[in-house]
Protein backbone atom coordinates (compact mmCIF):
# COMPACT_ATOMS: atom_id res chain seq x y z
CA UNK A 1 0.00 0.00 0.00
CA UNK A 2 1.23 3.39 -0.90
CA UNK A 3 -1.18 6.13 0.23
CA UNK A 4 -0.93 9.30 -1.77
CA UNK A 5 0.26 12.51 -0.19
CA UNK A 6 1.35 13.33 3.33
CA UNK A 7 -0.88 12.72 6.32
CA UNK A 8 -2.73 15.87 7.30
CA UNK A 9 -1.91 15.28 10.97
CA UNK A 10 1.72 16.38 10.78
CA UNK A 11 1.72 16.90 14.55
CA UNK A 12 0.23 13.47 15.25
CA UNK A 13 2.41 11.75 17.82
CA UNK A 14 -0.02 9.48 19.70
CA UNK A 15 -2.95 7.54 18.23
CA UNK A 16 -5.41 5.30 20.04
CA UNK A 17 -7.34 2.73 18.00
CA UNK A 18 -10.41 0.80 19.08
CA UNK A 19 -11.21 -2.23 16.94
CA UNK A 20 -13.33 -4.86 18.66
CA UNK A 21 -13.90 -7.37 15.86
CA UNK A 22 -11.49 -9.28 13.61
CA UNK A 23 -12.66 -7.59 10.39
CA UNK A 24 -12.20 -4.08 11.80
CA UNK A 25 -8.90 -5.10 13.35
CA UNK A 26 -7.59 -6.16 9.93
CA UNK A 27 -8.50 -2.74 8.50
CA UNK A 28 -6.92 -1.00 11.50
CA UNK A 29 -3.67 -2.92 11.00
CA UNK A 30 -3.52 -1.67 7.39
CA UNK A 31 -4.02 1.90 8.64
CA UNK A 32 -1.20 1.48 11.18
CA UNK A 33 1.16 0.06 8.55
CA UNK A 34 0.47 2.90 6.12
CA UNK A 35 0.64 5.57 8.81
CA UNK A 36 3.98 4.30 10.12
CA UNK A 37 5.45 4.63 6.63
CA UNK A 38 4.81 8.36 6.92
CA UNK A 39 5.34 8.80 10.65
CA UNK A 40 7.63 6.05 11.96
CA UNK A 41 7.91 7.54 15.46
CA UNK A 42 4.17 7.58 16.15
CA UNK A 43 3.05 5.83 19.35
CA UNK A 44 -0.09 3.71 18.99
CA UNK A 45 -2.13 1.94 21.66
CA UNK A 46 -5.52 0.38 21.52
CA UNK A 47 -7.86 -2.51 21.43
CA UNK A 48 -7.25 -4.99 18.62
CA UNK A 49 -5.61 -8.25 17.74
CA UNK A 50 -2.56 -10.02 16.42
CA UNK A 51 -2.34 -8.00 13.19
CA UNK A 52 -2.27 -4.70 15.07
CA UNK A 53 0.19 -6.07 17.62
CA UNK A 54 2.45 -7.20 14.75
CA UNK A 55 2.46 -3.56 13.55
CA UNK A 56 3.67 -2.42 16.98
CA UNK A 57 0.39 -1.40 18.59
CA UNK A 58 0.35 -1.79 22.38
CA UNK A 59 -2.87 -3.66 23.12
CA UNK A 60 -5.03 -3.02 26.15
CA UNK A 61 -7.45 -5.81 25.11
CA UNK A 62 -7.49 -8.49 22.41
CA UNK A 63 -10.35 -8.96 19.92
CA UNK A 64 -10.62 -12.62 20.89
CA UNK A 65 -12.30 -11.30 24.05
CA UNK A 66 -14.36 -8.51 22.48
CA UNK A 67 -15.88 -10.04 19.34
CA UNK A 68 -19.32 -10.65 20.83
CA UNK A 69 -22.19 -11.78 18.61
CA UNK A 70 -25.88 -11.95 19.38
CA UNK A 71 -28.15 -10.62 22.08
CA UNK A 72 -27.69 -13.53 24.49
CA UNK A 73 -23.89 -13.30 24.39
CA UNK A 74 -24.02 -9.53 24.96
CA UNK A 75 -26.30 -9.99 27.99
CA UNK A 76 -24.00 -12.69 29.36
CA UNK A 77 -20.98 -10.40 29.04
CA UNK A 78 -22.48 -7.11 30.24
CA UNK A 79 -20.23 -7.00 33.30
CA UNK A 80 -17.16 -7.60 31.14
CA UNK A 81 -18.27 -4.94 28.64
CA UNK A 82 -18.85 -2.33 31.35
CA UNK A 83 -15.48 -3.06 32.97
CA UNK A 84 -13.81 -2.96 29.54
CA UNK A 85 -15.40 0.39 28.78
CA UNK A 86 -14.02 1.82 32.05
CA UNK A 87 -10.57 0.28 31.50
CA UNK A 88 -10.25 1.49 27.91
CA UNK A 89 -11.48 4.99 28.80
CA UNK A 90 -8.94 5.21 31.65
CA UNK A 91 -6.18 3.97 29.34
CA UNK A 92 -7.09 6.59 26.74
CA UNK A 93 -7.14 9.40 29.29
CA UNK A 94 -3.74 8.31 30.64
CA UNK A 95 -2.21 7.85 27.17
CA UNK A 96 -3.58 11.27 26.10
CA UNK A 97 -3.65 10.65 22.34
CA UNK A 98 -3.87 13.31 19.68
CA UNK A 99 -6.46 11.26 17.78
CA UNK A 100 -8.74 8.34 18.59
CA UNK A 101 -9.65 6.07 15.68
CA UNK A 102 -12.89 4.14 16.19
CA UNK A 103 -13.02 1.23 13.75
CA UNK A 104 -16.43 -0.34 13.12
CA UNK A 105 -17.77 -1.92 16.40
CA UNK A 106 -20.48 0.78 16.67
CA UNK A 107 -22.30 -0.35 19.82
CA UNK A 108 -19.13 -0.02 21.89
CA UNK A 109 -17.42 2.76 19.96
CA UNK A 110 -20.31 5.24 19.98
CA UNK A 111 -20.75 4.74 23.72
CA UNK A 112 -17.00 5.24 24.13
CA UNK A 113 -17.12 8.45 22.08
CA UNK A 114 -19.89 9.79 24.31
CA UNK A 115 -17.97 8.82 27.48
CA UNK A 116 -14.76 10.42 26.20
CA UNK A 117 -16.55 13.66 25.35
CA UNK A 118 -18.08 13.70 28.85
CA UNK A 119 -14.61 13.08 30.33
CA UNK A 120 -13.28 16.11 28.46
CA UNK A 121 -10.88 14.49 26.02
CA UNK A 122 -9.30 16.93 23.61
CA UNK A 123 -8.39 14.21 21.12
CA UNK A 124 -10.01 14.31 17.72
CA UNK A 125 -12.50 11.40 17.42
CA UNK A 126 -12.43 9.79 13.99
CA UNK A 127 -14.79 7.02 12.89
CA UNK A 128 -13.56 4.59 10.24
CA UNK A 129 -15.96 2.11 8.64
CA UNK A 130 -19.20 3.71 9.68
CA UNK A 131 -22.13 1.66 10.96
CA UNK A 132 -24.92 1.09 8.48
CA UNK A 133 -27.26 3.61 10.05
CA UNK A 134 -29.67 3.28 7.16
CA UNK A 135 -30.26 -0.34 8.15
CA UNK A 136 -29.59 -0.42 11.89
CA UNK A 137 -30.38 2.16 14.57
CA UNK A 138 -31.14 5.26 12.52
CA UNK A 139 -31.00 7.24 15.78
CA UNK A 140 -27.23 6.74 15.78
CA UNK A 141 -26.93 9.50 13.20
CA UNK A 142 -27.62 12.14 15.86
CA UNK A 143 -25.10 10.56 18.26
CA UNK A 144 -22.48 10.37 15.53
CA UNK A 145 -22.98 14.04 14.65
CA UNK A 146 -22.73 15.03 18.32
CA UNK A 147 -19.71 12.98 19.43
CA UNK A 148 -17.52 12.43 16.37
CA UNK A 149 -15.24 14.97 14.75
CA UNK A 150 -14.87 13.12 11.49
CA UNK A 151 -16.17 10.08 9.67
CA UNK A 152 -14.03 8.57 6.93
CA UNK A 153 -15.03 6.17 4.18
CA UNK A 154 -13.23 2.85 4.22
CA UNK A 155 -10.60 3.72 1.66
CA UNK A 156 -7.09 3.56 3.10
CA UNK A 157 -5.81 6.71 1.40
CA UNK A 158 -8.79 8.65 2.84
CA UNK A 159 -8.07 7.69 6.42
CA UNK A 160 -4.33 8.34 6.16
CA UNK A 161 -5.01 11.84 4.80
CA UNK A 162 -7.46 12.61 7.60
CA UNK A 163 -5.38 11.35 10.54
Amino acid sequence: MNPEGPASGAGLSRLYIIAGEPSGEAHAAHVVRALKLQQPAIEIRGMGGDAMAAEGVGLVEHVRNTAIMGFAEVIGKLGFIRALMDRVKADIMTFNPDRILLVDYPGFNLRMAKALRAAGTEAKLVDYISPQVWAWHRGRVREMAEYLDLMVCSFLKNIIKEL
